[in-house]
């Protein structure tokens, strides 16, 4: 197989410039603009006739994926959606967001090769958007698939990394705006017209690639194992019986797939979700600079200033990412009871302005996992949890764990968070708690500070877990495996015991 990145959101920037450069060939024709220079070439309503464009090399399947054409071969412009219609109003009668869009244009970086097209203007920017919002995600081999399945954070990527960027993902009424654009994609994906790419022809998500893909990310063997050897499915169907693309995303795990280890051991608590090991933070403040690199973790942001905030003080927390071919469900991690829930809005695309010298290039590991430095979102993903939307779910686990948090966190494109559990309900290890839909994801698991927990022995390899060091990668863990043991309880008279 193709090496693949899997400890990113997005592969080497040149290969996002890439894709952004062949998605703007569509975005501009669709609206009206010559595919390379951008000249206004008629008006919405007119057809365009891809025979004047001799030199332009067009994909037959990309083609219908992103224009639809019609029996004419031509292309319909069309307009803005009435969501993406409201951004460009909005950027274009609000001075200081007006400044934000342009200096982030003017601050976005270059692609190294100058003969690609790159997002030149708003309206640029908005038509790519506007593109994106009429057709759900493809599938495209190798490094392509980090870049196709993640197409909205793929166009902003170069937009986060700016200073102008922050400014205009963090503002109030941007963020709401982006909201609705993606709720409107959300419909598109959880609709029965998004099933197109539910297929195993080019582009679709059950062609052999992508289901041999699908299965080593899920831990099989892709040379061996079968999608349907995980995954509840009708093969005898074309689409394997799911309804929309969020359907397929969102796809539980056959039983035997997410059995709990260790199911009636208290001391041991198992993966909430099939993530790679982000941190193991300990000491946790009330409020912290969250937003400084080092510091990453504020109680009272990540929880919203919930009630029970102040149990977990002084305690520790652990994340852990989500890749967009992952298992997206969340299972409890302990036995006990459900003590709360909550739901947190935030925001999608904002990301911690490191500067770059100081964001890690980590080494390849294996012929299989090709690793350079870390997008912003997935290098901001501490800082997320104080900041993107996100889910909350308290429970009083059995001694000796006591009261825990699951923390599910969306982060770029939909990312929206979904409970399945409520205040009161008695839950087991491996019941489901809810599932992520459509987006990059991570998640937190936090302890209150009378329990000291560290990460267990990989029961597959032998070796044991460890998070993210500078110079390499954390272990990926899979749902309902053993991920941490009680090593000490600090009792409230300050002694410490096993």
């Amino acid at each position: 197989m193709t090496p693949s990145t899997i400890y990113r959101f997005l592969p080497v920037t040149d290969i996002v410039d890439e894709w952004v450069h062949n998605l703007l060939k569509y975005s501009r024709l669709l609206h009206g603009r010559h595919p390379d220079n951008r000249e206004v070439l008629g008006e919405v309503g007119q057809y365009l006739s891809l025979d004047k464009f001799p030199d332009i090399e067009f994909d037959a399947f990309e083609l219908d994926h992103y224009l639809k054409l019609d029996s004419s071969n031509g292309v319909r412009i069309i307009s803005f959606a009435p969501v993406v219609q409201e951004l460009e109003d909005f950027i274009d009668m609000n001075p200081t967001v007006f400044l934000y869009f342009h200096q982030m244009l003017n601050q976005a970086v270059r692609p190294k090769n100058a003969e690609l097209r790159k997002i030149e203007s708003c309206h640029d920017l908005l038509a790519a958007i506007n593109t994106i919002l009429r057709s759900p995600p493809i599938w495209k081999d190798g490094l392509g698939i980090m870049v196709a399945g993640l197409p909205l954070y793929a166009t902003l990527t170069n937009f986060c990394d700016t200073p102008a960027g922050f400014n205009t993902f963090v503002h109030p009424e941007v963020n709401a705006k982006f909201h609705n654009i993606l709720l409107e994609w959300q419909a598109l994906l959880e609709s029965s017209e998004s099933i197109t790419v539910l297929s195993s022809e080019k582009g679709g998500w059950l062609s052999p690639e992508a289901l041999k893909a699908i299965v080593e990310y899920t831990g099989g063997d892709p040379e061996h194992d079968k999608f349907e050897d995980f995954y509840p499915c009708d093969t005898n169907d074309p689409h394997y019986g799911f309804k929309s693309y969020d359907d397929f995303f969102a796809r539980d795990l056959l039983p035997d797939r997410r059995a709990v280890e260790g199911p009636d051991a208290p001391e041991i608590i198992n993966a909430a979700c099939t993530s790679i090991i982000h941190s193991l933070y300990p000491n946790l403040r009330k409020t912290d600079s969250f937003w400084m690199k080092g510091t990453p973790y504020s109680l009272r942001h990540l929880l919203g200033n919930h009630t029970l905030t102040t149990s977990f003080i002084g305690g520790t927390l652990l994340q852990g990412m989500l890749t967009s071919l992952d298992f997206h469900r969340w299972c409890s991690p302990v036995n006990g009871v459900v003590k709360g829930t909550s739901l947190i809005p935030g925001t999608y695309f904002a990301a911690r302005l490191d500067k770059i010298e100081d964001c890690p290039t980590l080494p390849q590991v294996s012929q299989n996992v090709e690793i350079i430095y870390e997008d912003p979102i997935v290098r901001s993903q501490d800082f997320s949890t104080a900041i993107a939307a996100r889910a909350l779910i308290f429970i009083e686990a059995e001694d000796p764990v006591g009261l825990i948090c699951f923390v599910a966190v969306g982060m770029a494109d939909v990312s929206t968070c979904r409970l399945t559990v409520k205040e009161g309900q008695s839950v087991k290890k491996g019941d489901p708690l809810g599932s992520f839909h459509y987006g990059g994801s991570t998640h937190c698991l936090i302890f209150s500070p009378h329990l000291k927990v560290d990460l267990c022995t990989d029961s597959q390899t032998g070796k044991p877990l460890k998070q993210k060091e500078k110079d390499s990668p954390g272990s990926k863990v899979y749902v309902g495996r053993r991920l941490l043991v009680v090593e000490e309880i600090q009792p409230c008279d300050g002694i410490m015991h096993l």
